[in-house]
């Protein structure tokens, strides 16, 4: 008996894999700030980068995507907490994804996101309550005599409109 609830528990899992979604990859531009703090020796001893993309999405029931995130981290170029929101918007709604996840010194991160607020359209489906999301950022155009540069966002985000019926 155990043996066959093992291998039908087994079966449901591979099924489940096999049907989840693909996680959804966008292409976002916007610009990111460093901001360094100094210690009382000149030495960076900690830094914050503050990004704001958006772009455009083919996403479920949106046609727009932003990506906002804070990443601090040690002033030795060490991997750094980042914290943020992905919104995405449509002519009937709207849905948020609160992000907590790593942000390396090379622009790259990394972590989970949890349903935030959902209006309208997007908040009538069945929806995931948490995910993973990935990113990779490069600078394309430094503002000159500034920390500010421009940036390309390659995100990819687990589909949040993909949760199995309870």
């Amino acid at each position: 008996m155990k043996v066959t609830l093992v291998a039908l528990l087994v079966a449901m899992s591979l099924a489940a894999a096999a049907t989840a979604a693909p996680p959804l990859k966008l292409s976002l531009a916007g610009a990111c700030v460093t901001q360094l703090y100094k210690n009382h020796l000149g030495v960076v001893g900690r830094s914050t980068v503050t990004c704001t993309t958006s772009g455009r999405c083919a996403c479920d029931g949106a046609s727009t995507v932003a990506y906002q995130t804070i990443t601090v981290s040690a002033g030795n170029g060490a991997n750094g907490l980042e914290h943020g929101t992905i919104t995405v918007r449509g002519a009937h709604g709207s849905l948020s994804l609160r992000l907590k996840g790593t942000g390396a010194a090379l622009g790259e991160s990394e972590g989970g996101w949890t349903l935030g607020a959902a209006h309208g359209a997007l908040a009538s489906g069945t929806l995931a309550r948490s995910g993973t999301y990935r990113s990779t950022w490069t600078a394309s155009d430094p503002v000159l005599g500034t920390m500010t540069a421009k940036v390309h966002v390659a995100l990819s985000v687990s589909c949040w409109a993909c949760a199995p019926a309870r």
